[in-house]
């Protein structure tokens, strides 16, 4: 017996069907991929000024445009779209022509490991990632002016950062407040840091700030426990109330000078450094006479006024680990 093999014939209009539905299918992997959007992604979706953003399933979250984020908030109507799918976020990118980070935008995205600023970003809102608990890496870009009030509080994963030259502003206080995990600080700006910029950074050991660091209102790092020194701007003119309060590892403090070796401090306001236990001296670029000319209010500065003053000396050459010919003197 012979078989016959069974062929299987396509009519016309089957042909055109399939050519149809193959070439759908086309337009639309092209038009997902034209922006930035693969068919594995979680979720996707648009927001102001023409923005989009998407989830892919490894979880990065990818902010593109152009212009300023739109503000958002911590009400139901008013939370970002993407806080929906928070458990899937573990890194975030904002992508090159977006220019500010709405307030509130990432706040509580507590799996978030990495933020990648692009280098058109110049401000960050208020709030803008506050609790993202897990957050260990960020990298501020040359260009950004200013950080926002609480807008990395709680970061407690957060353990060394660098504010680049160019930022101004701090925002109304709180910026890195409770981050708890934070060990080093670099301080490439002069801008004066606001209330309770570093309060509560248990961890922080050391704050290096080649101008020195400036002040505009008090506590700037209230119950920094384990800060063992600091540089003060010569352009600072009064250290106000609970500035270094509860700083009990502070161990010395330096004033800087201006062009001519002088610090311009005039007041140190009370409480300024209580609890400061452990502090020992004092390293003061003016005079005697300069010293002695500075205002301090002796409430809650108890440790302050029985330290030992070293006056007009350049400074930053092993301070701290001996004094003996660390130190130049300057001429009278």
């Amino acid at each position: 017996n012979i078989k016959l093999e069974k062929k299987t014939y396509f009519s016309e209009e089957d042909m055109k069907k399939k050519i149809l539905v193959l070439f759908s299918i086309l337009i639309l992997a092209l038009s997902l991929s034209a922006i930035g959007v693969s068919a594995a992604n979680i979720a996707s979706g648009t927001c102001a000024n023409g923005m989009t953003w998407y989830i892919n399933d490894s979880g990065t979250l990818k902010i593109t445009g152009t212009g300023d984020m739109e503000n958002y908030g911590s009400d139901v109507d008013t939370v970002a779209p993407w806080r929906t799918y928070y458990s899937s976020i573990n890194n975030i990118v904002i992508s090159t022509g977006i220019t500010h980070i709405g307030d509130c935008a990432f706040s509580n995205l507590s799996n978030v490991t990495k933020v990648t600023l692009s280098s058109t970003v110049t401000s960050i809102g208020d709030y803008a990632f506050e609790d993202c608990t897990s957050l260990a890496t960020v990298k501020f870009p040359e260009g950004l002016t200013s950080i926002g009030s609480c807008a990395f509080y709680n970061c407690d994963a957060l353990t060394e950062i660098t504010i680049p030259k160019s930022v101004t502003s701090f925002g109304g206080g709180s910026s890195f407040a409770w981050c708890s995990g934070l060990k080093k600080v670099t301080l490439l700006t002069d801008a004066p840091l606001s209330y309770n910029t570093f309060a509560h950074c248990d961890k922080l050991e050391k704050v290096d700030a080649p101008e020195g660091v400036r002040f505009s209102k008090g506590s700037a790092f209230y119950y920094c426990k384990n800060l063992k020194y600091i540089s003060v701007s010569s352009k600072q003119l009064t250290i106000n109330s609970g500035t270094f309060s509860g700083c009990e590892s502070l161990e010395y403090i330096i004033f800087l000078g201006n062009n001519s070796g002088y610090s311009d401090l005039g007041k140190i306001e009370t409480y300024a450094f209580s609890g400061c236990d452990a502090l020992e001296k004092i390293y003061y670029t003016g005079s005697k006479q300069g010293w002695n000319s500075v205002t301090k209010e002796s409430k809650g500065n108890e440790k302050l006024l029985s330290a030992t003053v070293v006056y007009r000396g350049t400074l930053f050459f092993n301070i701290g680990s001996s004094d003996s010919g660390t130190m130049k003197s300057l001429s009278a």
